[in-house]
């Protein structure tokens, strides 16, 4: 069986949406070498490395094959044989000619369309149709399943939540991680938060808690933010103006896959103030790197992190402040946490996920059956041009 996976997610400097992709094809190949598995994308990517059953495709397109979802990708299937699509960032081919899988990571573009760019508003417009033509649902957690079946009137059956895993890089036994440290200007104790720079994130809450704490600990400590500029951020912006900050907050923009468990792994704590998730892999990654964790208790992070980080209320600028005073000072309930993290980000594994995600394959293909218009619609995909 020949099963292909959008890998437009990887033509981009990765991000959680990237990283799901990379590692669910992955652990599929290796679980599954019976089959086949291909990552397409009509922008060139990095191939993953993987098992000889693992391959990917970049395709040219051109006036017609450029409807990548209408017509160019439904080509591509319909040529490779293609038995089951699966779409890893939030559509899938227009034509049902083979099932599909979907993932939902969030309804954040649906339900906090305010905090997002015009073409992320775009795609939330395409959702509900999106949703209706997939033969299954996956999302990442039991919180989004539930909003996405409330949100779009989907059966229960339609929808299952899977979850994601800290990669294998992210892991507590430290290498020769000081000269990365040192490449970013990480020469004293940090906070670290990771993530893309933007409204829902909630960064202002952070910076503020952070410039609340006693002057000797601003002294000692760094607030260190990773991730890519984003958008909208007026208002972090702003709060950075009026704070002032001197030597306590240092930006290192976007950090590379192998830098970023040296970053983790050097951290005292890690935090994640954002206001809406639909996973939250970041503090997964920071547990599975000996880092005591406080993050938002929205949802998905509570039913993610359980009690094994410290929770606070995502608005609350001054329980945010106790809270990283209380890891930063308090060495036993630091410990208490790191420990506690490390056994729970143990509970997620990509394998797992892989499996889970290829009964739904299964499952989908047992119970497909093709519709009327197929003959149609096939003779007409033979017609549309090679790119040149």
């Amino acid at each position: 069986m020949k099963i292909a996976i959008d890998a437009t997610p990887l033509a981009v400097q990765k991000t959680g949406i990237g990283e799901y992709t990379h590692q669910l094809a992955l652990h599929l190949a290796l679980r599954h070498p019976q089959d086949d598995f291909l990552l397409v994308a009509n922008f060139p990517f990095p191939p993953v490395k993987g098992p000889p059953n693992l391959k990917s495709k970049s395709c040219a397109t051109n006036w017609i094959a450029g409807r990548w979802w209408l017509a160019g990708l439904p080509r591509l299937l319909e040529q490779e044989g293609v038995r089951i699509f699966h779409g890893t960032d939030y559509s899938v081919p227009l034509l049902p000619l083979r099932p599909s899988v979907l993932t939902v990571h969030d309804l954040s573009s649906v339900r906090w369309s305010h905090l997002h760019e015009r073409r992320t508003r775009r795609t939330s417009r395409r959702l509900p149709w999106m949703v209706r033509m997939a033969a299954h649902v996956i999302t990442p957690t039991l919180a989004i399943c539930e909003e996405v079946k409330q949100e779009f009137r989907l059966p229960g059956g339609k929808v299952s939540a899977i979850p994601l895993a800290p990669g294998p890089q992210f892991h507590a036994a430290a290498g020769d991680d000081d000269p990365i440290r040192k490449r970013y200007g990480l020469d004293q104790p940090y906070i670290l938060f990771v993530g893309a720079l933007e409204p829902r994130k909630n960064l202002v809450t952070l910076v503020r808690a952070f410039a609340g704490l006693p002057r000797q600990l601003l002294a000692e400590t760094q607030l260190v933010i990773c991730g890519p500029r984003g958008w909208k951020n007026d208002d972090f912006q702003a709060e950075i103006g009026r704070l002032q900050p001197a030597n306590w907050l240092r930006m290192t923009g976007y950090v590379p896959d192998e830098d970023l468990p040296a970053l983790y792994r050097g951290a005292t704590v890690f935090a994640y103030p954002s206001l809406y998730e639909g996973f939250g892999l970041p503090p997964l990654e920071a547990m599975a790197s000996g880092v005591p964790v406080i993050a938002s208790n929205v949802p998905s992070l509570t039913e993610v992190l359980g009690d094994a980080a410290l929770l606070v209320d995502p608005l609350d600028v001054e329980g945010w402040r106790q809270g990283i005073r209380t890891l930063l000072c308090a060495a036993e309930i630091r410990q208490t946490y790191v420990r506690r993290g490390n056994l729970h980000a143990q509970k997620f594994c990509w394998e797992r996920s892989a499996d889970l995600t290829y009964s739904i394959y299964q499952k989908i293909l047992s119970e497909f059956c093709p519709g009327n218009w197929d003959r149609v619609w096939r003779t007409m995909l033979r017609w549309v041009p090679e790119a040149r």
